[in-house]
């Protein structure tokens, strides 16, 4: 009997719609409130098989932050690879959902109509939350894990640095001057793998970069100690690498960071 379980898991942004407090005890100036849209079905196509799916999603109410509920859907829409739902940005809603669940459906019976595997365990989950606050800067984390057959499931980890005041995504660039941070970051990067500048070759120790020459990407976290980047398996190494981190001490930014974003420091 083929029992196949494919689990779609968008657990909610849990963010608070009272102030949130960090561990400075800096807080949002503004409050925000969400609605969740919540799907929990469990499908059968073929004679054996059935696909389980688990969605929440959450949408903010308030009117000036269309940006942010953009944002969500995309990478919802991107997650589930469907361009049904980023094309209705201004439907969000549960018919859009169970749209996605009934087109994947036909989909999982037309792939495996032919299967004998005796057994397939299939399985994508995403949750997506909070992890840092200060004054109106949010920090939301999504961590996604999946097995769609193959040696080996996948794992990802993405940041979102947003400025809700201005109801905007902020890239690296918009906190930092980047020419300046990436040749920091270089240093960082060489010197957490005990590699010397001198005559490196970045391909020969097993890292791919465009043109061969390093450079940041746009998955970073932030908080008053540090600015973290992340690099996901395969994205500039081998599977067996895993996640690459580069954390860098605001401290030692200090000097780049820009006038309106020096708050973000703690010295104490």
């Amino acid at each position: 009997m083929i029992q196949i379980r494919y689990i779609l898991t968008i657990i909610s942004l849990l963010f608070l719609t009272s102030c949130i407090h960090n561990n400075d005890d800096s807080q949002l100036t503004n409050t925000y409130s969400i609605n969740y849209l919540e799907l929990n079905e469990t499908k059968s196509f073929n004679e054996n098989g059935t696909i389980e799916y688990r969605i929440k999603i959450p949408i903010f109410l308030n009117k000036n932050l269309e940006n942010i509920n953009r944002f969500i859907l995309e990478s919802v829409a991107k997650f589930l690879e469907k361009d049904k739902l980023n094309a209705n940005i201004n439907v969000i809603d549960l018919q859009l959902l169970k749209s996605y669940v009934d087109d994947n459906t036909e989909l999982m019976e037309l792939d495996n109509y032919n299967t004998d595997i005796e057994q397939l365990e299939l399985y994508t989950t995403i949750e997506m939350d909070s992890i840092y606050t200060i004054n109106d800067i949010i920090v939301l984390e999504s961590k996604q894990e999946s097995y769609t057959g193959g040696a080996h499931g996948a794992n990802s980890t993405y940041f979102a640095v947003f400025d809700l005041k201005k109801n905007k995504l902020l890239l690296p660039e918009d906190i930092f001057e980047l020419n300046e941070l990436t040749v920091i970051a270089y240093d960082y990067f060489l010197t957490e793998r005990g590699l010397s500048k001198k005559s490196i070759d970045i391909e020969k120790e097993g890292y791919s970069f465009n043109d061969n020459k390093f450079h940041l990407n746009e998955n970073y976290s932030i908080d008053n100690k540090k600015v973290t980047f992340l690099f996901n398996p395969y994205e500039i190494a081998s599977y067996a690498e895993g996640q690459i981190t580069i954390e860098i001490p605001l401290i030692n930014l200090e000097s780049i960071i820009k006038k309106e974003y020096k708050f973000i420091i703690n010295k104490d």
